[in-house]
C-alpha cells in the first residue's frame, strides 16, 4: 500500500526509537564491557524500543494455519491476539510473508502497530544465525532497584532488574518489554543490594546458546520465560557494528513496508 509522508511519520511513531542511552550510573547495556559506560559513550548504539509483545496466558489449542493466526492479530479480544502472536513467534521467519500481506491491507493503526512489531521481530530473527561470539547476550538495557516480595507468608527483600529497552529480533524480544521486572534467573532470586554489574555477571556465567529461565513480574503477576542467549563479539567495536547493522535493517524493513515492497534478504 502506498502511504504519504505524514502518515508515514505517524506509523514510525508507533514503533518508537530510543534516541538516548540511559544514565551510566543507573543502568547500562547488558553487553557493555565490565566497568565501562553504556550507550553511545563506548561506541554501542542505544537499543531500539518497539511495541511490547502480549504476555503469555496459559495453554491454548494449536492454530490451524499461519493465515488464521495473522488474522487473529487484529482481534478485539486480548487473549485471542496474544495466543496468535505467540503462535506466530513459534513459527519463526516462515510466517513473515503472511504478516506482510496482512500489513498491506491493514487500516487500523492499532492492528498495524501489532503487525509491525511481529514483522520486525520475525524479519530480524532471520539474521540471528549469522551472529557469533563468545559473549552471551540477553538483548536488553536495564537498571536495578530493590523490591519486596512475599514468599511462604513472609516478606523477602530482593533486587529486580528493570527492563528499560529491548533489542528487537533477539529471542528476548518474543517475551520481554520495557517495564518488566526480572526477579530471578533459573529460579535463583537476585540478592538484596545486587548491582547492575552483579546481574550482568549472572548472565555472563552462561554460555552462548544456553536457555535461561527468567522469572518476570509484570502488572503484579509473575511469569517464567525460557530465553535463549545469543553469542556476540566481545570486542565493543565489533558489537557496536553488529547492533548498528540491525538498526539499519529495521529501518530498511519499515521503509520497504511503507512503500508496499516486501523486504529482501
Amino acid at each position: 500500500m502506498n502511504i504519504g509522508v505524514k502518515p508515514w511519520l505517524g506509523i514510525i511513531a508507533l514503533v518508537p526509537l530510543a534516541i538516548g542511552a540511559p544514565r551510566a550510573d543507573q543502568c547500562e547495556t547488558h553487553c557493555a564491557k565490565p566497568g565501562g559506560r553504556a550507550g553511545s559513550r563506548n561506541g554501542i548504539p542505544p537499543a531500539i524500543g518497539v511495541a511490547p509483545p502480549s504476555p503469555a496466558v496459559g495453554s491454548h489449542p494449536r492454530l490451524p494455519s499461519i493465515r488464521r493466526a495473522v488474522a487473529e492479530i487484529g482481534s478485539s479480544r486480548w487473549r485471542v491476539r496474544s495466543r496468535a502472536q505467540r503462535w506466530l513467534f513459534r513459527r519463526g521467519p516462515r510466517a513473515l510473508p503472511a504478516v506482510l500481506a496482512r500489513l498491506r491491507c491493514a487500516r487500523s493503526p492499532e492492528v498495524i502497530n501489532r503487525l509491525v512489531h511481529v514483522g520486525i521481530q520475525l524479519y530480524l530473527e532471520k539474521f540471528n544465525a549469522a551472529i557469533s561470539g563468545r559473549r552471551p547476550f540477553l538483548g536488553i538495557t536495564f537498571a536495578v532497584r530493590p523490591l519486596t516480595i512475599r514468599r511462604g507468608g513472609r516478606k523477602k527483600r530482593i533486587t529486580a532488574a528493570v527492563v528499560r529497552q529491548v533489542w528487537p529480533g533477539f529471542p528476548c524480544g518474543r517475551f520481554l518489554h520495557g517495564g518488566d521486572l526480572i526477579i530471578a534467573v533459573n529460579s535463583a532470586y537476585l540478592p538484596k543490594n545486587a548491582t547492575v554489574r552483579d546481574f550482568r555477571n549472572i548472565i555472563l556465567h552462561f554460555h552462548p546458546g544456553a536457555q535461561v529461565a527468567l522469572t518476570v513480574r509484570r502488572a503484579g503477576r509473575e511469569h517464567v520465560y525460557w530465553v535463549r542467549l545469543l553469542g556476540v563479539p566481545s570486542n565493543r567495536i565489533s558489537l557496536a557494528g553488529m547492533l548498528q547493522q540491525r538498526s539499519i535493517r529495521m529501518a530498511r524493513f519499515l521503509r520497504k513496508y511503507l512503500s508496499g515492497v516486501p523486504p529482501d534478504r
